[in-house]
Formats: C-alpha cells, sequence, structure tokens
C-alpha cells in the first residue's frame, strides 16, 4: 500500500478523533518536556520500587541544570523517536491508536523495516510524519496524546489496567534510557514477547504488562519480585540444596530471585510468550539452576520429587487455563513433593462471596477441609496488595506435606481469623 495514502488516512482519522474529544486537548512546550515527564513518573510511586526511584532522582537532578536539561533532550529525542518507530513500544503505549486505526502499525512496521537498513532511506512524507506525531505542539500527536494521558487520567475511570500497563512499561523504558542503558537490549526483547502475547494469546494478564516485576531488569511489574519476597518471610523454609517447583511461574521473575536461595527450580507454565520472557531473563542474568517448561499443569508429569513448592494464586486462574477440581490439584501437588515438604500457598480473593466464582476463595475454610488432609498449616498471614484499589489482599500459607494422606483430619485453619492476621 502506499505509505502516502496511509500517512493520509492516519492524520484525517485523527483529526476527526481530535475534534470530538471530550477533553479538551492542549500542546506542551518543549522546554517543559522534562517537567511534563517528572509529573509522570512521580504519580502512583511505590517506596520498594528502586527503578522508579533511581529514576525521579535522574530526572530532578537533569532538571536543576541548564546542561542536565540539555543532556535529558538529546535523550529524550532517541527515546521518543524509537517508541514511534518500534512496533512493539507503538502497540503497547498507543493501543487504542492502533486500535482505531488499523494501517498505524502496520505504517510503523514499514518504518521500522527500512530504519533496519539506514535511517536515510526513509522518505520526506515519512520523517514529516514522525516529526509531526512527536511535536508536543501538535495536539493531534501521539506523543502529546501519550504525555497528556499520562499525566492526567485516573486509572480507575479510565481502563485501570489497561492504564497503568501503559504507565508502568513508559516508565520501564525511561529508566532503561535515562538511568541504566545496558538493559535496553533485553527490555526490548522482554517487552517484544508482550506485544507478541498481545496479538497472539487469548488472554493475557494485566493488558500483557509483565505481572511480575524484577528491579535487576528494571521492569516494575504488578507485583514486584523483591518486596513480594520480603513480605512472605520464607528464606528459613528454604536450604540451599532444596529443589524446588513453581506452578504457573508467569514470566519467570520470581522463579529467578528463588533461584538464588535453593539448588534448582523448575517453573510451569503454560504461556509460551511468558516462557519466552523467563528464559530471556535468566540467560541474560546468567543463572543456570532454573528451568522453565511450557505445559499445562494438569497434564505435566515431572522427573522428580520436588522439597518445596509455590502455588501462588493458581489453583484457579482467571484466565482459563488451569481449570481443574481443587481437590484434584491439591492431590496432585501432594504427590509431587517429597513427605515433609513445604507448600507455599497464595490465595486469590479471600473476600469474596464464596460461589464458586473465578478468583473467589471466599469459600476457603471448605477448601481447607481438602487441603489438611494432605498438608499441615505451619503458619499464615495477610498481604498487603501492590496495587491498591484495583486487587485486594492476598492471604500466604505455608504449609508442610504429611507423610500419608488423613481423610478424617479435623481443619485447624479458620478464614474469618486469618483474614485479620497481618503482621507488619
Amino acid at each position: 500500500m502506499n505509505p502516502l495514502l496511509v500517512i493520509k488516512r492516519i492524520f484525517d482519522r485523527r483529526q476527526k478523533t481530535t475534534e470530538i474529544a471530550s477533553v479538551p486537548l492542549k500542546s506542551i512546550d518543549s522546554n517543559e518536556v522534562i517537567h511534563c515527564v517528572l509529573v509522570i513518573v512521580e504519580r502512583f510511586t511505590r517506596e520498594y520500587d528502586v527503578a522508579q526511584s533511581r529514576l525521579i532522582g535522574k530526572l530532578r537532578t537533569m532538571s536543576s541544570t541548564e546542561a542536565g536539561v540539555e543532556e535529558f533532550n538529546k535523550i529524550w529525542q532517541e527515546f521518543s523517536r524509537d517508541m514511534l518507530t518500534t512496533p512493539q513500544w507503538t502497540y503497547l503505549l498507543f493501543p487504542d491508536e492502533c486500535s482505531e486505526d488499523k494501517e498505524l502499525l502496520e505504517l510503523v512496521k514499514k518504518i521500522s523495516n527500512i530504519s533496519a537498513h539506514s535511517k536515510s532511506l526513509l522518505t520526506p512524507q515519512l520523517e514529516d510524519w514522525i516529526r509531526s506525531n512527536l511535536d508536543l505542539q501538535n495536539t493531534g500527536g501521539l506523543f502529546n496524546r501519550l504525555l497528556l494521558e499520562l499525566k492526567n487520567n485516573d486509572p480507575t475511570t479510565c481502563g485501570s489496567f489497561k492504564f497503568l500497563s501503559r504507565f508502568h512499561t513508559f516508565k520501564d523504558i525511561l529508566c532503561g534510557y535515562f538511568v541504566r542503558p545496558e538493559l535496553k537490549v533485553v527490555q526490548r526483547t522482554i517487552f517484544h514477547q508482550c506485544y507478541l502475547q498481545r496479538i497472539n494469546w487469548k488472554q493475557g494478564y494485566c493488558f500483557d504488562y509483565p505481572y511480575q516485576g524484577f528491579d535487576k531488569l528494571a521492569v516494575s511489574g504488578v507485583k514486584p519480585t523483591e518486596e513480594r519476597l520480603l513480605r512472605y518471610e520464607i528464606d528459613s523454609f528454604l536450604k540451599n540444596e532444596d529443589k524446588v517447583l513453581d506452578i504457573g511461574s508467569n514470566g519467570g521473575f520470581f522463579s529467578l530471585a528463588l533461584a538464588e536461595k535453593v539448588g534448582s527450580i523448575d517453573g510451569v507454565e503454560y504461556n509460551p510468550y511468558l516462557i519466552q520472557i523467563a528464559n530471556i531473563a535468566k540467560d541474560y542474568l546468567g543463572i543456570s539452576n532454573a528451568r522453565f517448561i511450557v505445559a499445562d499443569f494438569v497434564e505435566w508429569i515431572p522427573e522428580d520429587k520436588y522439597d518445596a513448592v509455590f502455588s501462588m494464586a493458581n489453583h484457579c486462574t482467571i484466565d482459563g487455563n488451569l481449570s481443574v477440581g481443587f481437590e484434584d490439584y491439591i492431590a496432585k501437588i501432594f504427590t509431587l513433593m517429597k513427605p515433609g515438604g513445604i507448600l507455599f500457598f497464595e490465595s486469590h480473593n479471600v473476600f469474596g462471596p464464596g460461589e464458586g466464582g473465578p478468583g473467589d476463595d471466599g469459600d476457603l475454610d471448605i477448601k481447607f477441609d481438602i487441603v489438611e488432609k494432605y498438608f499441615e498449616v505451619v503458619q499464615h498471614k495477610m498481604v498487603k496488595t501492590f496495587v491498591p484499589d484495583l486487587d485486594v489482599d492476598k492471604l500466604f500459607v505455608i504449609l508442610q506435606r504429611r507423610e500419608d494422606v488423613q481423610h478424617n483430619v479435623q481443619r485447624t485453619f479458620n478464614l474469618a481469623k486469618a483474614k485479620l492476621h497481618y503482621d507488619y
């Protein structure tokens, strides 16, 4: 297709969108870009988000001197152009625009393919399109809209995780450009899998933003791995020689952090794109005692027994990729473990009505009538949510495998009391 016709169609549609926008658009002064970006990255701060803190510190330092602002502008030009000429970044940062204008992503792919050979091969028309959409004085431009939306929109009223996926993707990539440029390549590779997942997978978590975070990769995640492990306080239950299983290992960051504490760890995950992310991170970090397996846990048969198993909100899954009776799930874990092994169990929503819907663990007393036939409760506590208003606090339980199944055991666990127990 003639790229000039594609550009004209995109601009015509964007002009119509701009004209009927319910919220008036405004331009952003080029001299104020750094301050606008700083306002954005300071939104939704989490005290344990090391990458975010570093990025805020870097931007504040840059904004305080003329030389710093000049340095920012130089990096910003590279960053913003890359975001607009790389299909994965365009698709992840501008999902609505890509949905409205089907030719937009194809145009970006064309620009990316040409640029891979030489940017000098881009036609003047394509260069004009890039400049126009990077121009923050252009109220219909992609980057003007992006910054204003990230700066002003309320995630609770504009698609919650959809908004936060854009916000955190934007912030993570900024960190790769401004604070830890050595991570740019691995971040690009990881987020390419997020992009492929959005295109090809029937249902991804968190609008395809990484569910698990990892500071080593400057990926904040919905649930930051390092802080998550700190809150669980599990080190005393793991030994250096343990063979560990992580059921539904997602992007693998949780497993990779655990790999430092144990002999070996296997992550089983049904989603192949998440397994790709796990292996990318594993290879980049040089971790040799972690293995990731694409498999349906219900059908999967391991090679050996495990000393410890992690079931982190995986006894059922919101995406429907694990659908098995609760007792069958617990019984299978039991068969995979050595006697005396430790099961780390994280709930779904213990505040739910207990009617059996997806993610409803309001019936956990009934479920633990089953669990305690196979495992003995060691300790438990409630863990605060990492995404207030959009997620709920979870119950974290540590259990020990019994020697044999005890069908007549009396349950010791009490959900009403357990929901009151926070120890930090």
